[in-house]
This record gives C-alpha cells, sequence and structure tokens, in this order.
C-alpha cells in the first residue's frame, strides 16, 4: 500500500518513482516544502509532546482559499505525506 502512495504523490510532484516519501521524514518535508511554493500553508503539530512511549502528529495544509487538510498519523511522515495528498486531490 506505501509503495502505492509513493506513486501516487511522486505523480503530483512530478518526480520519478522510488522516492520513500511516506517512511523518510526528510522526503516528506520536501513534500511540504513543494506545496508551500505552490501556495499553501503547512503546520506539522506533535500532539503527545510529553509522552515518551506514544506518538501522534497532525500535519495540516491549508489552501489559498482557505480549505484545511488535515491528517492525524503516528508517523509524522505519512501524516504529513497523506494530508498532502488530500490537499493536492482536493
Amino acid at each position: 500500500m506505501t509503495e502505492d502512495l509513493n506513486r501516487l504523490l511522486a505523480v503530483h510532484m512530478e518526480e520519478g518513482c522510488g522516492k520513500p516519501y511516506f517512511e523518510d521524514i526528510n522526503e516528506a518535508l520536501r513534500v511540504a516544502d513543494k506545496l508551500q511554493m505552490k501556495g499553501f500553508g503547512f503546520k506539522l503539530k506533535d500532539m503527545c509532546p510529553k509522552k515518551m512511549d506514544d506518538s501522534m502528529w497532525s500535519a495540516r495544509f491549508t489552501g489559498k482559499d482557505g480549505a484545511d487538510y488535515e491528517i492525524e498519523h503516528p508517523e509524522a511522515s505519512c501524516a504529513i505525506c497523506l494530508a498532502a495528498l488530500k490537499a493536492l486531490e482536493g
């Protein structure tokens, strides 16, 4: 499933397949940067900042029209990429 989502995101990013967007936080942050260059606002928030054994991240893109595309996920890179796909397809 992750491979399919990586391929779908690669199409939107106009890059070749093979980038591990969903597995690599650096690649996911590159996705966020690219969307910001397209005019989207971006916020990433740690939803469990004081818990060492819990992880939940909220990634939100805001379109020029004010529409919010937000996803929560235990992995930051997945939250970013899923929210990005939601924004790009929304």
